[in-house]
């Protein structure tokens, strides 16, 4: 983690209040922290300021409307990513920011405490499926995608191959 700047971090803090969510799914239960914006500047200087935390991803392009420009996104998809970026903007982030990013954690927390045999991280697929044996694959920016075998395995059954 690179050296905090209390200046940049103050701006990182105003600029998420306006711009950033932290969220939390029921069906993938990392909670996560993301921001979106057409420059990439304003995402890059976020993560500097929080200490290199988390990924830009894009150009997107936004087909709606042909004038809007393309989207990038930052984001931070581990709970303790997340619990770091907070903590490092507590002091700044406005009441409502607070409570919502206490209640994402303290959620998260209470799933990880509802089923300890599984493993921390996402703990079930976009179709529900555990992913507590989910293969890893490296396609991600950050290289820490993973799969679910047994979506993998209906898929090719429908395709009629196998992989």
């Amino acid at each position: 983690m690179q050296a905090l700047n209390h200046q940049e971090l103050a701006w990182a803090a105003g600029f998420f209040d306006g711009e950033g969510s932290t969220s939390y799914s029921n069906k993938k239960t990392l909670p996560c922290i993301a921001i979106g914006q057409a420059d990439p500047f304003v995402l890059e200087r976020f993560r500097a300021a929080v200490g290199g935390v988390g990924c830009v991803f894009g150009p997107y392009k936004r087909r709606k409307n042909p004038t809007w420009k393309d989207q990038w996104n930052y984001h931070a998809g581990k709970f303790e990513e997340v619990q770091a970026i907070i903590a490092v903007l507590w002091k700044w982030l406005s009441p409502l920011k607070r409570e919502q990013a206490s209640k994402v954690l303290l959620a998260y927390k209470a799933i990880c405490r509802e089923k300890p045999d599984m493993r921390r991280g996402q703990l079930l697929c976009k179709r529900g499926h555990d992913l507590s044996d989910a293969a890893a694959i490296g396609h991600k920016a950050n290289g820490s995608g993973r799969f679910c075998k047994i979506c993998s395995q209906l898929h090719w059954k429908k395709r009629g191959t196998r992989a």
